[in-house]
């Protein structure tokens, strides 16, 4: 695929499909179909990561996309990150951004394989001085997680609260 013309490659990537939902993140408990694709070239940290609520398995484009960020440095590398992305519900980085879904084939009950292709634009949200365009990005054959339950994201301070108080030792006198 090309970002800005120059040649940019994912690899080893991370999906998760979540059957049950995810109501941590949508209150109407949608499907939750992720993929994360960080770069195949050392040092460049940026990587690609697609979120649909929604997805049903059906193949065609998506029609309500709801998320698409690319993050890292603008050049590659590991210095000066930015992020760049397209969000359905934030009419400012609504774009020409397109996801259509080739493949859909389960393979087991915990598992599916998705293949993809995707361009448009992603426009700067933090720290990026303008948009990107992404042209003939593609993706095959790739190994889905498939979770039947919903996902529910952890709240960090209710975890806190749920330890067990540390017990204190006894100063140690010389």
């Amino acid at each position: 695929m090309l970002v800005d013309g120059v040649d940019w490659t994912g690899s080893a990537p991370s999906a998760s499909y979540f059957a049950g939902g995810a109501p941590s993140l949508d209150p109407e408990g949608r499907t939750y179909l992720q993929l994360a694709f960080p770069s195949a070239t050392s040092p460049d940290a940026r990587q690609l990561t697609f979120g649909v609520f929604g997805f049903t398995g059906a193949t065609g484009p998506v029609q309500d996309l709801s998320e698409v960020n690319f993050s890292g440095p603008p050049t590659g590398g590991t210095d000066d990150v930015a992020t760049w992305g397209y969000q359905y519900d934030v009419p400012e980085q609504k774009t020409d951004f397109v996801f259509e879904v080739t493949k859909w084939e389960s393979t087991g009950t915990d598992t599916a394989l998705i293949s993809a292709t995707f361009s448009g634009t992603l426009v700067g949200i933090l720290g990026a001085s303008g948009p990107v365009v992404i042209f003939n990005g593609a993706f095959n054959d790739v190994e889905v997680v498939v979770f039947p339950d919903p996902f529910y994201v952890t709240d960090p301070g209710r975890a806190r609260q749920a330890r067990p108080a540390r017990r204190s030792r006894p100063a140690h006198s010389r």
